[in-house]
């Protein structure tokens, strides 16, 4: 297949995906208008039998998306090689855990929490390093994802007012939806 068949369609996912990350809670949400934000967490909508099958496959391509997206630009944007297998194993690491978290529902209590704690925890690990080894080249440049990373584990601050932690859930996911997204369109500036 050719080169450039094989990143148009690393583009249609990956932007696929980052719509897929904004619409997926809208639909579950419309799908469940019982659903209290402040009463239950996003991963209710895997157990909920009108919206599980749906948001479950949401995550899994989301997962898949995160980790293509993430790849893609360390190798473009971290100038140090050496820092290549650490920052791609927290990204693989983060990934998994989402995708098994999907796959784990609210059912399995135990083992989705462990999955998600995870997946939150090193996930925002990921972009945090990864601002910090990108400013060893661009500090401007690294200062955002360190900026995005930290108000990452800020949003989860917002569990202690609610008893859900679903608002925390969504300000995290649009933080990982914002980064993600930038970064994105930042490649496609360089391709270009």
């Amino acid at each position: 297949m050719d080169s450039t068949i094989i990143k148009l369609i690393r583009r249609i996912y990956i932007s696929s995906c980052i719509a897929i990350g904004v619409i997926s809670p809208i639909v579950c949400y419309f799908l469940l208008p019982e659903f209290n934000i402040k009463q239950h967490p996003l991963s209710y909508f895997g157990i909920v039998e009108r919206t599980s099958l749906f948001w479950q496959i949401s995550l899994i391509l989301i997962s898949i998306g995160l980790y293509i997206n993430g790849n893609r630009r360390i190798d473009e944007l971290i100038k140090r090689k050496k820092y290549h297998i650490l920052i791609k194993t927290l990204l693989f690491i983060a990934c998994g855990c989402l995708f098994l978290t999907a796959i784990f529902t609210l059912e399995y209590n135990y083992w989705h929490h462990l999955f998600a704690i995870l997946f939150f925890l090193v996930y925002n690990f990921f972009v945090f390093i990864f601002g910090l080894i990108r400013s060893l080249t661009y500090v401007r440049r690294g200062l955002f994802s360190v900026l995005i990373g930290c108000s990452m584990l800020l949003s989860s601050i917002l569990i202690l007012p609610f008893p859900s932690y679903g608002i925390a859930e969504i300000i995290f996911g649009t933080l990982v939806i914002f980064w993600n997204t930038i970064l994105f369109i930042k490649s496609l500036k360089l391709m270009s």
